[in-house]
């Protein structure tokens, strides 16, 4: 249980020196010994891993399904439709200005595979291209 800590700590330590030296400021980490950690596959970005990971996740499930419109609650990989409802998310808070995850190069990279980014719009307007989607339907006519 100490030596978990230990490396744990040491682990921690490594990530904020990388980050203290990517901001050009004063740091321990050598290039050597980040050029070993690299090589390992050393993650020094925990938040971007994560993001790569559920990403590659989507692009499995659009090649398994045609689209990218993952169910909130996908029994197959609950994880995956959480991060989803996460993006759009995070995409209203982008689109608004406000602090987000989702950066401009993210957002390009969703695009890029037609991630649709507000489901109840996109359902209403699906059938009637071109329409704001604001007038309803009041029957057939």
């Amino acid at each position: 249980p100490n030596d978990s800590k230990t490396l744990s700590h040491w682990i921690k330590r490594q990530r904020f020196q990388y980050k203290q030296k990517m901001d050009g400021n004063h740091s321990t980490l050598t290039d050597g010994r980040q050029s070993k950690l690299q090589a390992l596959g050393f993650v020094w970005d925990t938040h971007e891993a994560a993001w790569e990971f559920h990403f590659r996740e989507l692009i499995d499930f659009q090649k398994a399904t045609g689209h990218t419109n993952v169910p909130t609650q996908y029994a197959p990989n609950p994880p995956l439709g959480i991060w989803v409802k996460g993006q759009r998310r995070q995409y209203r808070l982008h689109s608004i200005g406000k602090k987000s995850t989702l950066t401009a190069v993210r957002v390009e990279r969703l695009n890029a595979m037609g991630f649709v980014w507000a489901i109840r719009a996109s359902r209403m307007t699906r059938s009637s291209s071109g329409s704001s989607g604001s007038s309803k339907s009041s029957g057939s006519s």
